[in-house]
């Protein structure tokens, strides 16, 4: 089962009508901030993956950025995920690759031992530069509009509980 959280209404309806033309049944629809709806709605340990495909980019950067994931959105997330729970991040955007980075290192550091995200740490940054083939490269709709404007730099990132 899938429970698709979107920000814009327009772009719930685009997931709810492919959903309606390819007979899926086991798709939930919910719009509204990602924190707020994972704060409201969504029980402790009770997700097993979480994917957050091309988030929106920083306008500019201040000190107090409004970001999509920020530090509480991350906990939250963190909150939701089962044991052994995976979080997955795709951007083309590197601005909002180093701050998701940077939010990442900051509370894996102020975090008990064990008691945050774990990624692979032989890389020189959270982020890969390559998509995994089971990640579904080249489906989704943000794929195609990526691939359409012959954009060529992504940044994937895996973290598990």
């Amino acid at each position: 089962n899938w429970v698709a959280v979107e920000i814009r209404l327009d772009r719930v309806y685009h997931i709810w009508s492919r959903s309606v033309l390819q007979c899926l049944d086991n798709l939930l629809f919910m719009c509204g901030p990602a924190q707020s709806v994972l704060e409201q709605w969504v029980p402790a340990s009770s997700i097993s993956e979480i994917y957050i495909n091309f988030p929106p980019p920083p306008l500019y950067q201040t000190k107090d950025i409004r970001m999509l994931i920020n530090r509480e959105l991350i906990l939250e997330i963190y909150r939701v995920l089962s044991a052994k729970g995976s979080l997955y991040v795709v951007t083309d955007n590197a601005s909002t690759a180093a701050f998701i980075e940077k939010y990442m290192i900051e509370l894996k550091a102020e975090a008990a031992k064990d008691e945050f995200f774990q990624w692979n740490a032989s890389q020189d940054s959270l982020f890969s530069d390559q998509i995994p083939q089971h990640y579904g490269s080249g489906t989704s709709y943000f794929d195609k509009l990526w691939e359409s404007k012959n954009y060529t730099r992504r940044f994937f990132l895996h973290a598990w509980k």
